[in-house]
Protein backbone atom coordinates (compact mmCIF):
# COMPACT_ATOMS: atom_id res chain seq x y z
CA UNK A 1 0.00 0.00 0.00
CA UNK A 2 2.72 2.43 0.75
CA UNK A 3 4.02 2.50 -2.52
CA UNK A 4 1.48 1.44 -4.81
CA UNK A 5 -0.98 3.05 -6.91
CA UNK A 6 -3.93 0.25 -7.17
CA UNK A 7 -7.13 -0.55 -5.90
CA UNK A 8 -6.98 -2.89 -3.13
CA UNK A 9 -10.12 -4.67 -1.16
CA UNK A 10 -10.09 -6.13 2.02
CA UNK A 11 -12.97 -8.34 3.35
CA UNK A 12 -14.09 -8.58 7.01
CA UNK A 13 -16.50 -11.23 8.72
CA UNK A 14 -19.39 -10.16 10.87
CA UNK A 15 -17.19 -10.58 13.79
CA UNK A 16 -14.76 -7.51 12.18
CA UNK A 17 -12.57 -10.32 11.36
CA UNK A 18 -9.82 -9.77 8.40
CA UNK A 19 -10.76 -12.57 6.21
CA UNK A 20 -8.88 -12.04 2.45
CA UNK A 21 -7.30 -9.23 1.23
CA UNK A 22 -4.79 -8.29 -1.17
CA UNK A 23 -2.69 -5.10 0.57
CA UNK A 24 -0.21 -5.31 2.32
CA UNK A 25 1.74 -2.43 5.04
CA UNK A 26 5.19 -3.63 5.76
CA UNK A 27 4.37 -6.79 4.92
CA UNK A 28 1.50 -7.11 7.03
CA UNK A 29 -2.12 -6.82 6.36
CA UNK A 30 -3.32 -2.98 6.88
CA UNK A 31 -4.82 -2.07 10.32
CA UNK A 32 -8.13 -0.95 9.11
CA UNK A 33 -10.16 0.83 12.14
CA UNK A 34 -13.15 -1.38 13.21
CA UNK A 35 -15.32 1.21 14.53
CA UNK A 36 -15.49 2.30 10.66
CA UNK A 37 -17.67 -0.80 10.23
CA UNK A 38 -20.40 0.20 12.55
CA UNK A 39 -21.00 3.69 10.76
CA UNK A 40 -21.33 1.68 7.68
CA UNK A 41 -23.77 -0.74 8.75
CA UNK A 42 -25.37 2.14 9.96
CA UNK A 43 -25.68 3.77 6.67
CA UNK A 44 -25.46 1.08 4.44
CA UNK A 45 -22.06 2.65 3.18
CA UNK A 46 -19.24 4.53 4.37
CA UNK A 47 -16.92 6.54 2.14
CA UNK A 48 -13.88 8.12 4.42
CA UNK A 49 -9.91 8.82 3.71
CA UNK A 50 -7.66 6.47 5.62
CA UNK A 51 -4.19 6.97 7.02
CA UNK A 52 -2.52 3.15 8.25
CA UNK A 53 0.74 4.98 8.17
CA UNK A 54 2.22 8.33 8.09
CA UNK A 55 2.20 9.43 4.12
CA UNK A 56 -0.21 6.65 3.31
CA UNK A 57 -3.42 8.06 2.42
CA UNK A 58 -6.57 5.98 0.84
CA UNK A 59 -10.18 7.10 -0.27
CA UNK A 60 -11.94 3.93 1.02
CA UNK A 61 -15.47 3.25 0.61
CA UNK A 62 -16.94 0.52 3.05
CA UNK A 63 -19.88 -1.75 1.92
CA UNK A 64 -21.58 -4.07 4.81
CA UNK A 65 -23.03 -7.62 3.37
CA UNK A 66 -24.90 -10.35 4.79
CA UNK A 67 -21.39 -11.81 5.27
CA UNK A 68 -19.51 -8.99 6.58
CA UNK A 69 -17.63 -5.77 5.30
CA UNK A 70 -16.11 -5.00 1.73
CA UNK A 71 -13.43 -2.26 2.10
CA UNK A 72 -12.25 -1.08 -1.48
CA UNK A 73 -9.41 1.82 -1.67
CA UNK A 74 -6.97 3.34 -3.72
CA UNK A 75 -4.07 5.72 -2.97
CA UNK A 76 -4.56 9.08 -2.48
CA UNK A 77 -0.66 10.02 -3.54
CA UNK A 78 -1.82 11.40 -6.91
CA UNK A 79 -4.91 13.57 -5.81
CA UNK A 80 -2.53 15.08 -3.35
CA UNK A 81 0.38 15.44 -5.81
CA UNK A 82 -2.05 17.09 -8.41
CA UNK A 83 -3.39 19.87 -5.11
CA UNK A 84 -0.12 20.69 -4.60
CA UNK A 85 0.68 21.29 -8.24
CA UNK A 86 -2.36 23.93 -8.24
CA UNK A 87 -1.58 25.04 -5.26
CA UNK A 88 1.58 26.17 -6.78
CA UNK A 89 -0.11 27.52 -9.79
CA UNK A 90 -2.94 29.54 -8.18
CA UNK A 91 0.19 31.25 -6.01
CA UNK A 92 1.80 31.84 -9.33
CA UNK A 93 -1.39 33.79 -11.05
CA UNK A 94 -1.83 36.06 -7.47
CA UNK A 95 1.81 37.16 -8.11
CA UNK A 96 1.08 38.25 -11.44
CA UNK A 97 -2.19 39.95 -10.64
CA UNK A 98 -0.66 41.40 -7.91
CA UNK A 99 2.20 42.36 -9.45
CA UNK A 100 0.05 43.44 -13.31
CA UNK A 101 -2.16 45.38 -10.63
CA UNK A 102 0.89 47.70 -9.00
CA UNK A 103 2.13 48.36 -12.32
CA UNK A 104 -1.06 49.70 -13.70
CA UNK A 105 -1.47 51.62 -10.01
CA UNK A 106 2.14 53.09 -10.76
CA UNK A 107 1.22 53.90 -13.90
CA UNK A 108 -1.93 55.43 -13.41
CA UNK A 109 -0.14 58.01 -11.05
CA UNK A 110 2.64 58.46 -13.21
CA UNK A 111 -0.07 59.73 -15.97
CA UNK A 112 -1.56 61.79 -13.58
CA UNK A 113 1.23 63.69 -12.30
CA UNK A 114 1.64 64.54 -15.91
CA UNK A 115 -1.57 66.04 -16.76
Amino acid sequence: MATSLQPYVLVFDNDKNLIAENAQLNGQAPPFPPSVFDSARSRGQDRITWQPAPGVRSAVVVQPWRGGFVVVGRSLRLVEERIDQLQLLIGFGWLVTLGSTAVAALAAVGAKRLM
